[in-house]
């Protein structure tokens, strides 16, 4: 015990933070570098480089630029896929921010439209991942939906 208490002092004291996925070794940085998530290759960036600092100010940080960049800018949501497509954690990462409580409403409901209306053919499998989302929190009785699932029972991909 006093051990790990040792240790756990002499992270703090060098800079390091103890996240629930590991160290995070300057988590101001991290913090700071949410600022410049601007494009999906950013957004990979800073999983790759941060991952270990996501928690608190960091994630929620994070999650609010990825929201905005899925509202504000879904025409790029192929560069979104692609990236996903190569990087199995990445993936995850990216698809754990649809279900996210501190996703606003109005927001999401703007992701849901988007996903049923507007979606790449490249990004079948996530936009059918969020109308699946929105009906679990009973945003949509899904019945909009069958686009998206049509589409992907005809062999489309992510």
């Amino acid at each position: 015990m006093l051990a790990r208490a040792l240790v756990f002092a002499s992270l703090m004291l060098w800079g390091f933070h103890v996240y629930a996925g590991g160290t995070c070794p300057d988590a101001q940085v991290a913090e700071a570098a949410v600022d410049n998530l601007n494009s999906w290759q950013d957004v990979y960036r800073f999983y790759r480089r941060y991952r270990d600092c996501f928690d608190g100010a960091v994630a929620e940080g994070a999650s609010d630029r990825i929201e905005q960049m899925w509202i504000k800018h879904w025409d790029t949501l192929p560069k979104m896929i692609a990236l996903t497509s190569k990087d199995r954690g990445f993936h995850d990462f990216i698809w754990a921010r649809i279900d996210e409580e501190i996703f606003p409403q109005e927001s999401f409901s703007v992701l849901v439209a988007n996903a049923q209306q507007r979606c790449p053919k490249s990004a079948l499998r996530f936009c059918a991942a969020v109308i699946a989302s929105s009906v679990r929190t009973g945003l949509t009785n899904g019945s909009s939906d069958r686009g998206v699932v049509a589409s992907l029972s005809q062999g489309g991909s992510r």
